[in-house]
């Protein structure tokens, strides 16, 4: 969930992973969620995070949306493998 930290800055001798997962997602039309329970906890917040959670800021980006268990399962049930790191 790091990942969709929009405010990320790496070095240039670095991989940018925010912008290889939206460059992979937009490639291959996959939808990138985060399990919101560990982002909130992380601090990356959405921008709808935000506003139900009191914040002024957010730092999730819009490519990336927040998820649970639901969502979870219903990927599961839809999928035919899951991948997990």
């Amino acid at each position: 969930m790091t990942n969709s930290n929009a405010l990320t800055c790496p070095a240039s001798d670095e991989i940018d992973m925010h912008a290889k997962w939206q460059t992979f997602a937009q490639q291959h039309k996959v939808p990138l969620t985060n399990c919101v329970s560990a982002a909130l906890r992380r601090g990356v917040l959405s921008e709808q995070e935000a506003v139900e959670n009191g914040k002024s800021h957010w730092n999730s980006s819009e490519h990336f949306s927040m998820g649970g268990l639901g969502e979870l399962v219903v990927g599961i049930e839809k999928a035919d493998r899951l991948i997990s790191f």
